[in-house]
């Protein structure tokens, strides 16, 4: 289900009777969700010690490290490119609030993704990692397929209960 058709709108604001305080953070994975994972990814990689960080470009506060970092493009975002642990990849970027946008390991045994825009991250793996993923249990794991969406349209039980423009 999609967070905006479950909560009743594209962009949250808490009211007085609802049951959450805030919405999830876009584009950024909290920390006590990232620990679990890594802790979890780190056992599908021989190469823990060794992972590329992609931070975008966009986020105020960027350190002086960061903006210095090498910078490549996918389609629409611009990242700058930097080396380290698997714990660097955890932690809220230098300077800044946010999460790593994009993690691997240089084996490129798996990959995780926070798409600035969303509040939701993607791990790509074989299938033991994401097998392992699943039954961590510390944290909210579901399965997908590269065919299912990620708009609110694709939330086709809650988004039907809410007013909305058609996409």
């Amino acid at each position: 289900m999609q967070w905006a058709a479950l909560g009743g709108a594209e962009y949250y604001a808490p009211g007085p009777y609802d049951c959450w305080e805030t919405a999830p953070r876009l584009g950024s994975l909290p920390p006590e969700i990232a620990r679990p994972l890594a802790a979890t990814l780190a056992q599908q990689t021989e190469r823990s010690e060794e992972c590329w960080l992609a931070v975008w470009e966009g986020w105020g506060n960027l350190s002086t490290e960061i903006r210095r970092a090498p910078v490549f493009e996918l389609p629409r975002r611009r990242y700058h490119l930097l080396a380290g642990p698997i714990e660097a990849a955890i932690q809220p970027q230098r300077g800044s609030q946010q999460s790593a946008s994009i993690w691997w390991p240089s084996d490129r045994t798996w990959c995780v993704a926070t798409e600035i825009d969303l509040n939701s991250s993607y791990v790509g793996g074989s299938s033991s990692c994401i097998d392992q993923i699943l039954a961590d249990g510390s944290f909210e794991a579901f399965k997908m397929e590269p065919t299912d969406g990620i708009t609110m349209a694709r939330d086709t039980i809650n988004w039907q209960l809410f007013p909305h423009e058609d996409e």
